[in-house]
């Protein structure tokens, strides 16, 4: 019973830990195989790094490209009303830790955000909330960072390396949904835009006189009959 005696050490708690975040990222995979619904995909991994993590809340920020901005793409959060407001916020694109980790491309952790010059205040100003600590994943596509994973003020004990890891892993898993899902819009605007030339040259078609049904017995209108033709 050497083994059974190993498990009830300080170790096993650890191996539950592991056993919890594999099945997280493996759930997410799972739902990502079989499902093209971002919404309901996005909101499964927000509620897993929550649960997983021991947060308050987590969210999706994407950057906006053409204003470059970041605003709150989907939020999970157990405190009344804050998600809501939050798919309101935008704010720059190069402001707070999100920003921070969006020009790097590396996962940051602030476990008190009064003591990090980087955090950005505005967002708890529009919210009501506070922020006390903070960790933050990058969506990477590629190479390219899409937008942040990001999750709050975790509960006792604070965030760590492995906290890190697991939301690294599942914010890989929802970087390929959001990138799959970007994809399958623009091949629906492609198809649109094929469809409406179709349309186009269809009717054109059917507006064109056919010649075959002119009726010209004068020897003018026969010789122009003769050159369209040709032409």
């Amino acid at each position: 019973m050497e083994w059974l005696s190993a498990l009830e050490t300080p170790a096993l708690p650890i191996v539950e830990r592991c056993c919890l975040e594999f099945h997280a990222v493996y759930e997410i995979a799972q739902s990502l195989s079989v499902s093209h619904d971002l919404s309901q995909l996005l909101q499964l991994g927000l509620e897993r790094v929550a649960t997983s993590l021991n947060a308050e809340s987590s969210a999706i920020l994407l950057v906006d490209k053409d204003s470059n901005e970041l605003y709150f793409h989907a939020a999970n959060d157990c405190r009344p009303g804050i998600a809501q407001r939050l798919r309101c916020i935008r704010f720059p694109a190069d402001r707070g830790i999100a920003g921070w980790v969006v020009r790097h491309g590396v996962s940051s952790v602030a476990t008190d955000t009064r003591h990090d010059s980087r955090f950005y205040q505005g967002v708890d100003a529009r919210t009501g909330a506070t922020t006390q600590s903070y960790l933050c994943a990058p969506l990477t596509i590629r190479g390219r960072v899409i937008g942040v994973l990001t999750a709050v003020n975790k509960r006792i004990p604070p965030f760590n390396r492995d906290d890190v890891a697991l939301a690294e892993g599942v914010a890989h898993q929802l970087a390929v949904a959001i990138a799959n899902s970007q994809l399958l819009q623009q091949l629906e605007m492609i198809r649109e835009r094929h469809q409406e030339e179709w349309e186009h040259a269809r009717k054109k078609e059917e507006n064109t006189i056919r010649f075959p049904t002119l009726i010209g017995e004068s020897p003018a209108m026969q010789e122009v009959c003769r050159l369209i033709s040709r032409i």
